[in-house]
């Protein structure tokens, strides 16, 4: 029946071990073999215990993204921006991916309707670059744009309010990606990307002038 149990063994009275059995505790007097016997083997229990717990720790997964506030220097870049017409809430989005040497690998514009303001267009083109990062199998992004208050909602994870679903669809988006990086530019260093959004505005106008 000892066989079947596992037992908690204490320290009692005058050096006498004690072993708990179903919420009971049972005395036993043990012979100085027998004690030095059991502390032996628990001694080596204990041990095992502490390998197999550190095997553990070390093959836990590590998280499938991590979110920097800064640039990684490596991997894929990428540019975005928006520009926005207020009375018709039309908005031109644009990106631009560039590799670890600042060579362009693809350029985007697209056009989007009835956006309410300047940084809901600004959140969906980073959107429309990570879904087509996604799309590219890219592994390590850094996201480039000049709209500090997007910027820090994203790092902050803290969604605006206006723009709480597209700023959650990037945080999920990001969760695609090994390493991931929001850093914040000036206007003057994204010229490119603003040009791209810019077209895609005039061209959207153009196309919509009566005959």
């Amino acid at each position: 029946m000892a066989n079947a149990l596992r037992y908690s063994y204490l320290r009692g009275p005058g050096g006498r071990l004690q072993h708990k059995l179903l919420g009971f505790l049972v005395e036993r007097v043990f012979s100085p073999l027998e004690t030095l016997t059991k502390a032996i083997c628990l001694a080596r229990e204990w041990q095992e215990a502490q390998v197999h717990g550190k095997v553990q720790d070390s093959t836990t997964p590590a998280p499938n993204r991590r979110i920097n506030a800064t640039n990684t220097f490596a991997g894929v870049s990428v540019y975005t921006d928006a520009s926005w017409k207020e009375g018709s809430n039309n908005a031109g989005l644009g990106w631009i991916f560039t590799d670890h040497l600042g060579s362009i690998i693809i350029k985007e514009s697209k056009l989007e309707e009835f956006l309410s303001s300047p940084l809901m267009a600004e959140s969906l083109a980073i959107r429309e670059a990570l879904l087509q990062a996604r799309r590219q199998g890219y592994s390590t992004l850094t996201v480039f744009l000049d709209a500090q208050t997007l910027v820090r909602a994203i790092n902050d994870g803290k969604p605006l309010k206006e723009l709480f679903g597209i700023i959650h669809d990037i945080l999920q988006l990001s969760l695609e990606f090994s390493v991931i990086s929001f850093v914040y530019i000036s206007r003057l260093n994204n010229t490119a990307a603003d040009a791209l959004a810019k077209g895609a505005l005039i061209a959207s106008s153009s196309t919509q002038l009566p005959v």
